[in-house]
């Protein structure tokens, strides 16, 4: 069977206009990218570290340290404890860290804290970890409600040795996510005491 010569015109004439479609097409999808790509590089975090205060505390009449972060947005974050130095690292998606109101590193002037540094990984997410002196673990994890600042979050850490540490560590990496385990309270006196880093 021979193929009908006079079909073949017909497809060369629909090449044309499909090839423009197509060329249209490729330029709208590289346009599309490159907008995708610049607002990923100059996308600005949903979140920022504003300020970090720390204080003594005593629970059941054991001394300790009152950790609170400022953010300008309420935190998400997770908590893990690690050793070798002890260290509490608390992990924040899309978050960024105020430079010019907070050195990203720094010493800590209350025990058994010691220092801190911040950091932030390609995905976005911040990473701050206090380096503490003793094996203290958060015994309470809540949120302040703003007042002339902005959002507030508070871990209070305590010294009760080396198996609750562990124990606590534990705990952490199989529920690392501060919204399960963060009382909630509104009192504004629930900060006193602390120092500011600022």
């Amino acid at each position: 069977m021979r193929w009908p010569h006079r079909i073949w015109p017909r497809y060369g004439e629909m090449a044309k206009p499909l090839a423009g479609v197509i060329r249209f097409m490729l330029v709208v999808l590289a346009i599309g990218w490159a907008c995708g790509v610049a607002l990923a590089t100059h996308a600005t975090a949903n979140n920022t570290v504003s300020a970090l205060r720390l204080g003594p505390i005593q629970i059941d009449q054991q001394a300790g340290v009152r950790v609170v972060i400022e953010t300008s947005r309420p935190m998400q974050a997770n908590l893990s404890l690690l050793r070798q130095p002890y260290r509490l690292v608390i992990d924040m998606p899309d978050t960024d860290w105020d430079g010019s109101a907070l050195p990203a590193r720094g010493v800590l002037p209350v025990a058994p804290a010691s220092q801190y540094r911040y950091g932030k990984s390609a995905s976005g997410v911040g990473r701050l970890v206090i380096e503490l002196d003793r094996p203290a673990a958060p015994v309470r994890v809540f949120p302040l409600e703003p007042r002339a600042g902005g959002h507030r979050f508070v871990v209070d850490l305590i010294d009760r040795g080396e198996t609750a540490f562990l124990v606590a560590a534990a705990a952490l990496d199989k529920n690392p996510d501060i919204n399960d385990r963060a009382e909630r309270t509104t009192s504004a006196d629930q900060e006193a005491g602390t120092v500011s880093l600022t």
